[in-house]
């Protein structure tokens, strides 16, 4: 994400987790300057009731322009006496097709400006321009500079992805259709939107039993203990159904492992009775060669001997002539 020019930030680039960020600071020390920031580039809205509440003073009303303009609550301004360029973007990488493309604000503001008149809601596909949004000069992107760089890029064939994200919006509903669709992924925005009503601004000014009194019991429910032993209960039941869930996962994983064992052992069953039955086969082929080796030879010993027995009859009949 890039902070140039809001609140108390000059130029500030900053790197979220990819899963749970923690901001966590004393009163004042900006985490709401970033969190407002992020709303605004993500709901398009320049509405202070998107921004969060002070956490230590009620009074102290936020808006986009204060945050332009860096208003401290001493009543002085770090960009309050001249002319200036601000931007805010979020850099979002879609971790299944590594496609990165930026989303932001682009504005312009006069010294005399009482509401915000000048800015741009732009997105441009591949990472952020380096050093984030800032000139050789130093100077802060204009929306001239930003219409630029859209137009560069759009030329580009680095890191592009589907739909046309490289473009200046002439409205907020525009700007929104292409970041909740074609960025996001077809998000639902009624349901986006609600997730900012869950943030809210805990102060722990009169003491840690005030706080959990204030923010851990709700006020409207008279029976308080049991609404919490429910819930208390329903979670319990809950991490019991995922115990045993994980249990059947492992008892199917231990079957399934065993049944490929199975396979494995039968396979090799089946491959070695093969084997034998092939050698019973080639001894039984042997024993028959054998016996017809036997057969031939006890055929040529009887021819033998009846030759013998033919020649013997002659031989005694010259003796007897003679």
């Amino acid at each position: 994400m890039c902070l140039n020019n809001w609140g108390g930030i000059n130029h500030k680039v900053l790197e979220f987790n990819e899963y749970v960020n923690l901001f966590s600071g004393k009163s004042g020390s900006g985490k709401s300057t970033v969190m407002d920031a992020i709303q605004v580039i993500l709901y398009g809205s320049f509405s202070p009731s998107f921004l969060n509440k002070a956490a230590d003073d009620a009074k102290n009303r936020r808006s986009v322009l204060s945050y332009l303009r860096g208003e401290q609550k001493d009543g002085s301004a770090n960009r309050g006496n001249c002319d200036f360029c601000s931007v805010i973007a979020l850099e979002i990488k879609d971790t299944g097709t590594h496609i990165t493309t930026c989303v932001g604000i682009a504005f312009e503001v006069r010294r005399n400006d009482s509401e915000i008149k000048k800015f741009s809601y732009f997105s441009h596909s591949g990472k952020m321009p380096e050093p984030g949004y800032i000139t050789e000069e130093g100077f802060c992107y204009s929306n001239q500079d930003i219409k630029k760089l859209v137009n560069e890029r759009a030329v580009s064939k680095d890191n592009r992805g589907k739909g046309d994200v490289n473009r200046i919006y002439a409205s907020k509903e525009a700007y929104l259709g292409t970041l909740y669709d074609v960025i996001l992924g077809y998000i639902d925005p009624n349901r986006f939107i609600t997730m900012e009503k869950s943030a809210i601004a805990l102060k722990m000014t009169n003491g840690t039993g005030q706080f959990i009194r204030d923010y851990m019991f709700p006020k409207s429910t008279s029976d308080t203990i049991g609404t919490i032993s429910e819930q208390l209960d329903a979670y319990r039941q809950i991490k019991e159904k995922i115990e045993d869930m994980r249990k059947r996962i492992e008892l199917l994983t231990d079957v399934k492992e065993t049944g490929q064992e199975l396979v494995t052992l039968q396979t090799d069953m089946i491959r070695t009775e093969s084997f034998i039955r092939c050698i019973d086969i080639e001894d039984l082929r042997a024993k028959i060669e054998a016996a017809e080796e036997d057969k031939k030879r006890l055929k040529k010993s009887r021819h033998s001997c009846s030759n013998r027995q033919t020649r013997s009859p002659k031989s005694a009949e010259r003796s007897n002539r003679s």
